[in-house]
């Protein structure tokens, strides 16, 4: 699967409706295991109709800080926009 963002923005616009909804599934499917520790009330996105929670961190200090994103989802096309947003600012300049 693609791993940058701009990977995904170019399989994503040669597809068909039908075959966007599958690539971001496909994409949800490969997300990495979310702890379940931090599954926990403050880590939740409130307002979503699915079950969502996100973590951003900065890892590291001053100029060499880059931002961390963990997220997961009980829906795995959420999961597969978690997946495009990573690839958007996980490892990014804090």
């Amino acid at each position: 699967m693609p791993a940058t963002l701009a990977e995904i923005f170019e399989e994503f616009a040669d597809l068909d409706r039908e075959d966007q909804s599958q690539f971001l599934l496909e994409l949800g499917d490969e997300l990495p295991g979310f702890p379940a520790a931090q599954r926990t009330e403050a880590n939740r996105v409130h307002g979503c109709q699915s079950q969502v929670w996100l973590i951003a961190n900065a890892r590291g200090t001053g100029p060499e800080a880059h931002l961390q994103i963990l997220a997961d989802s009980d829906s795995t096309i959420v999961r597969g926009l978690i997946a495009v947003l990573q690839a958007a600012y996980d490892g990014l300049s804090a």
